[in-house]
C-alpha cells in the first residue's frame, strides 16, 4: 500500500513503521506499507452513506437482523448506468 504524502494528515511513531517495515519515500513524498496477506479496506464517505441506507431497509424488511458474529463477508459498492450503487456480498 503506498500512501501519497498531503493526501490526509496522520501521525505514525517510528516504531511502528520499523515494525511494520515501512518506508518513507521523501522524494516522491509516498509511505510505502507492506501489507502482508492483510485485507486493505477503503471506505469512501459515499460508500458509507449508501451502505447504512441499505442496511437500515433490509434490516426494516426483515431480510437481515444485528449480528455480534465475529465472522462476515467483505461488501462492494458497484456504480450501475443510473448513478446509484448496487451491493454485492462476497461469500466465497
Amino acid at each position: 500500500m503506498v500512501i501519497e504524502l498531503g493526501s490526509f494528515d496522520v501521525v505514525i511513531r517510528m516504531d511502528w513503521l520499523s515494525k511494520n517495515d515501512a518506508a518513507i519515500l521523501c522524494g516522491e513524498k509516498k509511505v510505502r506499507i507492506p501489507l502482508k496477506n492483510k485485507a486493505l479496506i477503503i471506505e469512501a464517505p459515499s460508500e458509507l452513506k449508501e451502505l447504512s441506507e441499505q442496511l437500515k431497509e433490509l434490516s426494516e424488511k426483515g431480510f437481515i437482523h444485528p449480528s455480534s458474529s465475529p465472522w462476515g463477508a467483505p461488501v462492494l459498492f458497484v456504480k450501475k448506468k443510473d448513478g446509484s450503487f448496487r451491493m454485492c456480498i462476497d461469500y466465497r
